[in-house]
């Protein structure tokens, strides 16, 4: 079967990527910065673990964005290497291990 993507749709498929990644990063930097007044808001009976929870929350998200950046943005214009995979692994080991913790820690600030 013959592919049906065409330059059109390839661009689309790359602007969206990289919205989606600016918008993650935003949420991000948006966690981190806000995390005490989340925290308050909360009111947690351990409020420690639950900031922790939202900086590794916030580490992943950033993680993610990042993953979305190579395999979207760097990967349509320029030749894939074995960098570019590794970074790619890695980023996403990084974003599970921060997404773990962080329902971890905030199952424990709970």
């Amino acid at each position: 079967m013959q592919d049906q993507t065409t330059p059109i749709n390839g661009l689309l498929l790359v602007v969206a990527g990289l919205l989606a990644s600016v918008c993650t990063v935003v949420a991000g930097l948006w966690l981190w910065q806000h995390q005490g007044s989340i925290v308050d808001a909360l009111d947690p009976a351990q409020p420690l673990a639950v900031r922790w929870a939202i900086r590794c929350l916030a580490v992943g998200l950033l993680a993610a964005a990042q993953m979305t950046i190579l395999a979207v943005g760097v990967g349509r214009f320029y030749r894939r290497t074995v960098v570019d995979r590794l970074l790619e692994w890695t980023f996403a080991g990084l974003f599970a291990v921060c997404l773990v913790s962080a329902i971890a820690l905030g199952l424990v600030g709970k």
